[in-house]
């Protein structure tokens, strides 16, 4: 049964995981990311995806591969009859592949890419979704212009499998797993994205200068700590605010305090940056550069100085991108 287009919208509110480009026109992309990390170190990105440029015809899914071990970014396309997903849950089919929130079943035979295997995901940490605030973005996620959406799917769970890379088997029993995903008309102007977990804890954290309606532009940010099945907050929608971002060819450090909490990060950034597809006018193109096996620290405080959590992990994710000036000019940092 067809849904009335208000319930229709208000169920893809509260299903942030789900499918979000049915009946749309125009430009839309809509991606998940997977990040898997072995217990011997050994990290890799799988991104499947929908693209459809300005030019209605131009409509394809797409599996990206970002194998940290090998730096390298493969993107394999798919016709637009080989890509299924629904809007009330994350259960996305691509040719012979099955990505959901539990289990990644990889079926891929081109000339480019051989990719094979079944990754189950277990004891998986959603970010809540409640009705006054549905998922990561909080009340943001009700605003109809925004111009790119953001979801997390898992912060944190154990994975259970291995994978098989061009005739490489990756070894990934036994390690951590996290997923988010983005969709929308287009990425943000600027930002700065990272993601570690340890046994422990686990820190996803983004700030991004965002185009708004009638040509403004503003700052907002999502950060969360999960440490031992709680989560901890630190957004704009929340009154949390940014003390400190400084980023360098070094390092990126960044501070930020809630009502109750504190919470101090920093990246190294040693690791060589490949340049991973994103969406343009008609096409995706090499233009977000990312690194995995970043050494990442962070820790958690209360507001009078005690620790309540200490991350460090060799196997983060970081990206940095476009006007990191501006970006600070926008949080009033500098």
């Amino acid at each position: 049964m067809r849904l009335p287009r208000p319930l229709a919208s208000l169920r893809a509110l509260l299903h942030p995981e789900g499918f979000h480009g049915a009946g749309r026109r125009g430009r839309f992309f809509e991606g998940w990311y997977h990040k898997l990390v072995g217990p011997d170190g050994a990290s890799l990105a799988l991104i499947p995806g929908w693209f459809q440029g300005e030019d209605e015809n131009r409509r394809f899914g797409f599996l990206m591969v970002f194998d940290g071990s090998a730096e390298t970014v493969q993107i394999v396309r798919f016709p637009a009859a080989e890509f299924d997903a629904t809007t009330d849950r994350y259960d996305l089919r691509l040719g012979s592949s099955r990505f959901t929130a539990e289990r990644l079943e990889l079926d891929v035979d081109t000339p480019q890419l051989r990719l094979r295997g079944a990754i189950d995901c277990t004891n998986t940490h959603p970010w809540p979704v409640t009705l006054r605030a549905p998922g990561v973005m909080g009340w943001y996620g009700y605003v109809p212009l925004m111009q790119c959406w953001h979801g997390i799917v898992s912060l944190d769970h154990g994975l259970r499998g291995d994978l098989e890379i061009d005739g490489r088997t990756i070894a990934l029993d036994g390690g951590r797993g996290y997923t988010e995903k983005d969709w929308g008309s287009s990425f943000p102007d600027a930002w700065v994205w990272l993601q570690a977990n340890d046994p422990t804890t686990c820190v996803t954290a983004s700030v991004a200068t965002i185009p708004w309606a009638f040509g403004r532009t503003f700052a907002g940010f999502l950060v969360g700590v999960l440490h031992r099945g709680q989560l901890y907050r630190f957004t704009t929608y929340t009154g949390a605010r940014i003390e400190l971002l400084e980023v360098d060819s070094a390092r990126v450090r960044w501070v930020l305090k809630s009502r109750t909490h504190r919470l101090e990060i920093e990246a190294l950034r040693g690791s060589a940056e490949v340049l991973l597809p994103a969406p343009d006018l008609n096409d995706m193109l090499a233009k977000v550069p990312e690194s995995l096996g970043v050494t990442i620290t962070a820790r958690l405080l209360t507001r009078d100085g005690q620790t309540i959590a200490s991350l460090e992990s060799d196997t983060g994710a970081l990206e940095v991108m476009g006007d990191i000036s501006r970006l600070r000019r926008l949080l009033k940092l500098s």
